[in-house]
């Protein structure tokens, strides 16, 4: 059998986007039936595992004895090591399950190395295979006592590193947003924001920055602004919901739905300049029908990459058990979603006006697995993007 790869190893840690479907009741499992061991076109062992949808996943291989493991978020289904047919070079099949995680262990005939890995996702139904090329391992005794089997664990680098993000902490300064039982939003989204910004700059390497370090005002536009001069390829703002009358709760993430106001009319009419729209498009001396088609032609690119990202972003929080709202993906005419060339979302965290949501939206540990699922969710939507992220 050959099995195309479709990520070079250590390009980045998640594979493919996740779709709207990935919801809490949409677990995901391994398919026996499409979880194969061959060769790849090279003649190298190529294993090809079959998912029923895509999700995290992290890769590890030892010398001694010679395995590799596949670490996923727990997946449903039981064990079905036994129903996995064996070729060379492997001689077993475990499964384990142990701290919300699943590991599937291949016991290998010699050493090996993992050369390429990356995943596929058929649409419609986004069944996924995550296909792992192996080659042997020149020194397993050096990888074995540096890796201690982690050698081949995957990471952030090359490409990856080239991503700028823009994160957005809502309100400050006198704009404080929601304010409910003695918690502020915009101090809250801050400290959190800074948080997010430490965790992605420290596990990814990308170029990560803030349109606030302090409690201070910035206008919606000067926001969007700094974005564009920072030549961002996403921009995430962070914000927590509240409702006046009523309960609501849960995570959500919203993209531009262009209504009311259109976002392009200032720019047309000569109150902003033109040249400042998109950041590699100068529309100064454009008629406005030419500069109107422009930046719709610009605009039917970036606003998939934005609804792909809020897939990628919900997915990611329903993996890691994040309480999310009945419709988690909305749409608004938000100011600072309005560039059109950098996808752009707005995170809610929850609702502050709900007593159960604050408590959850306070707590460290909640906090920790919200920085877990943005992180996780962007670097989903970055490899499936592929390179239609950069630009």
């Amino acid at each position: 059998m050959k099995i195309a790869i479709f990520q070079t190893l250590g390009a980045i840690l998640f594979a493919s986007a996740v779709s709207a479907q990935s919801m809490p009741s949409a677990l995901t499992r391994i398919v026996p039936e499409r979880t194969e061991i061959g060769m790849s076109e090279s003649g190298d062992p190529v294993i090809g595992i079959g998912l029923s949808r895509p999700l995290p996943w992290r890769l590890e291989t030892s010398a001694t004895p010679p395995t590799l493991t596949v670490e996923f978020n727990s997946l449903s289904g039981g064990d079905v090591a036994d129903q996995i047919t064996l070729a060379e070079p492997v001689e077993a099949v475990r499964q384990q399950q142990a701290d919300n995680k699943t590991r599937v262990t291949f016991w290998l005939t010699a050493p090996m190395r993992v050369a390429q890995a990356g995943m596929q996702v058929d649409n419609p139904d986004q069944a996924a295979i995550l296909s792992i090329r192996l080659v042997p391992d020149p020194d397993p005794e050096s990888d074995a006592v540096a890796g201690q089997g982690m050698d081949a664990v995957t990471n952030h680098s090359g490409d990856a590193a080239r991503l700028v993000v823009m994160l957005d902490p809502g309100h400050g300064g006198d704009d404080r947003g929601a304010q409910y039982g003695g918690i502020d939003e915009a101090d809250l989204v801050l400290d959190f924001t800074r948080a997010l910004r430490d965790r992605l700059a420290r596990d990814t390497g990308f170029d990560v920055r803030l349109t606030r370090q302090e409690d201070g005002f910035v206008s919606l536009y000067e926001r969007v602004s700094q974005a564009r001069e920072a030549d961002a390829d996403v921009f995430i703002s962070i914000h927590a919901d509240s409702v006046l009358r009523g309960q609501a709760r849960g995570a959500s993430v919203y993209t531009l739905r262009r209504d009311g106001e259109d976002p392009l009319n200032s720019y047309l009419d000569g109150t902003r300049p033109r040249g400042d729209l998109i950041t590699q498009l100068d529309l100064t001396g454009h008629t406005d029908d030419v500069a109107t088609a422009l930046l719709d032609l610009s605009q039917r690119t970036t606003s998939p990459r934005s609804k792909t990202l809020a897939h990628s972003l919900v997915g990611a929080m329903a993996d890691e058990g994040v309480v999310l709202y009945k419709h988690p993906e909305k749409l608004a005419n938000f100011v600072v979603l309005r560039a059109p060339d950098i996808p752009s979302v707005l995170v809610e965290l929850g609702f502050l006006s709900n007593p159960a949501d604050r408590a959850l939206i306070t707590d460290p540990d909640w906090q920790r697995r919200m920085i877990d699922a943005l992180t996780k969710g962007l670097l989903l939507w970055l490899d499936g993007s592929d390179d239609t992220v950069m630009r």
